[in-house]
């Protein structure tokens, strides 16, 4: 609105023509009044471009605060960028973490998985080995109550000839009392021939009593045969319970045994590592199985199918504890341990070797020496 007398003033001027310029010049005083309209107008134009100065001030001050403002918040979008990207980077390690516990986790699951299974064999094979034994003790006991049932015939038989023999005793004493009725009878009836017959009756009685006398020693003599036959009896039923108990330990300990390579080998069934197999072998002045292992044929002798049963690993005397690759018999002795394929490999970690049953073949591995296994021991006499 300011501009409106400006741009008139403007327009005025361009429209004026001579005649009208020659009429205010004739006229004289209007010639002044022009010059301080044109004073006005430059105050106007001067006051315009003030207000535009200022407007665009305003405008650089706005669009500078504008830029600040901006520029601020692209710092801080930075920043909110950088702590997601270092929070990305925390969530990447995180993620791995997790990753690698989790292969841990299985890895571990893996192994109580084969602890758990091994468990299991062992417990089967407890079993099978109980019920072994309580089937031979079973037959011993069946052996033992016939061994009694035999004793108590053998001593009710003897109870029926000592009544007997009591029974006889009985009438024994019977006859001599109405024997001696008798002779007292025959004697108060025949006074008037007592001293005829005094001779003959003594010599009749004394030969009654000698009798007799010979009749009790036989009785006691074959009294001492029946206490002597209980006494056998008893020392036989008692012989029969040792041997039976016997039979029992030698069922629940292998005895050592000789190889066709004529060594002696002992397995044993208990579950040891491998320090402890191989001393528990050179306790026994023998050493881990190591020279049968190299033949075939001794092989299958000293590890019949049944001991290997359910693919049950047994400790053998081959290790490479001293030097990584470098495995060493317990004999001293050389030869391939006939690995079985992919075997050994176990690396530094698994150092110690057993034999296992797979596909009627029995192959070499190399395992952890802290595991639980059946040994077998190897010595050259007894």
């Amino acid at each position: 609105m300011e501009m409106e007398p400006y741009a008139n003033f403007q327009s005025e001027n361009i429209y004026e023509t001579p005649q009208t310029s020659a009429a205010r010049n004739v006229a004289g005083p209007p010639a002044i009044l022009k010059q301080d309209n044109n004073k006005g107008t430059n105050k106007k134009t001067l006051i315009v471009l003030a207000i535009s100065l200022g407007i665009c001030f305003l405008v650089s001050v706005a669009a500078f605060t504008l830029i600040m403002h901006l520029q601020s918040e692209v710092k801080h979008l930075r920043k909110k960028l950088k702590k997601i990207s270092e929070n990305d980077s925390s969530l990447v390690v995180i993620r791995n973490d997790i990753q690698k516990r989790s292969m841990e986790i299985k890895h571990e699951l893996e192994i109580i998985k084969n602890e758990q299974k091994q468990l299991e064999s062992k417990i089967f094979i407890g079993d099978n080995k109980l019920n072994v034994s309580l089937t031979d003790a079973n037959s011993n006991i069946d052996r033992l109550v016939e061994i009694r049932n035999d004793t108590q015939k053998s001593s009710i038989k003897t109870k029926h000839e000592l009544k007997i023999i009591k029974n006889e005793l009985k009438q024994l004493e019977s006859k001599i009392f109405i024997g001696d009725n008798k002779l007292n009878e025959s004697l108060t009836d025949a006074n008037s021939n007592i001293d005829k017959l005094v001779k003959e009756i003594m010599n009749g009685t004394q030969r009654r009593f000698i009798k007799m006398k010979n009749e009790l020693e036989i009785i006691k003599n074959e009294q001492k045969q029946l206490e002597s036959k209980i006494f056998i009896g008893d020392n036989k039923l008692n012989k029969s319970l040792t041997d039976a108990n016997s039979n029992i330990d030698k069922l629940l300990s292998m005895e050592w045994f000789r190889a066709s390579n004529n060594l002696f080998y002992k397995r044993f069934v208990i579950y040891v590592n491998y320090v402890t197999a191989k001393a528990q072998c050179e306790g026994l002045g023998a050493r881990l199985v190591s020279t049968g292992i190299r033949n075939i044929q001794v092989k299958n002798e000293i590890f019949p199918g049944r001991y290997l049963s359910g693919r049950i690993p047994v400790w053998i005397g081959l290790d490479d504890i001293n030097s990584e690759g470098m495995w060493v018999w317990s004999d001293g002795g050389s030869g391939s341990p006939m690995w079985e394929t992919s075997e050994p490999n176990g690396g530094e970690s698994e150092n110690c070797a057993v034999v296992i049953l797979l596909r009627a073949n029995i192959g070499v591995h190399d395992v952890f020496c802290s595991r639980l296994h059946k040994f077998v021991c190897e010595r050259e006499y007894l």
